[in-house]
């Protein structure tokens, strides 16, 4: 087993060191890229919602303040999605964007309604309060 970074999980997918990964797609799709021999499964309990964000803290200046959200609408904007979500394997959240065709049919890209529902989606709240354990539960697991 081996707990890690993208680039060291991706790594060692494409060195052969583990063979197995419970992984984010976004690895197994680079790994894949530079020619290594994976593939990916859909457990039949689901799939894990994951999501990410962008932010703009509070109180900076207003000039820093004016770039930053700038830079957000520039990452949400239909061009942009279309180009980095399709490089990630992922559905753009601008519903104006292109979806790669590579991934439409991927039984991993939640794209239709049937898909949707085999998504798990754990609650930030109950996901703060027991990643810590869960994460110590998995590096044991993974020994």
């Amino acid at each position: 087993g081996l707990l890690g970074e993208d680039e060291s999980l991706t790594q060692n997918l494409i060195t052969g060191q583990t063979p197995l990964q419970c992984n984010i797609i976004v690895n197994a799709i680079e790994a894949k890229r530079k020619k290594a021999p994976v593939d990916w499964t859909v457990p039949e309990e689901g799939l894990v919602v994951e999501t990410d964000a962008l932010w703009v803290p509070k109180n900076l200046p207003k000039d820093v303040e004016y770039w930053a959200l700038k830079y957000v609408d520039f990452a949400l904007s239909k061009d942009a999605q279309t180009t980095w979500c399709g490089h990630l394997g992922l559905p753009p959240m601008n519903r104006f964007s292109k979806v790669n065709p590579e991934y439409e049919k991927d039984p991993a890209f939640p794209n239709t309604e049937e898909k949707l529902k085999n998504m798990i989606l754990t609650p930030a709240a109950t996901q703060v309060r027991h990643q810590k354990e869960w994460f110590a539960k998995f590096a044991e697991i993974m020994k």
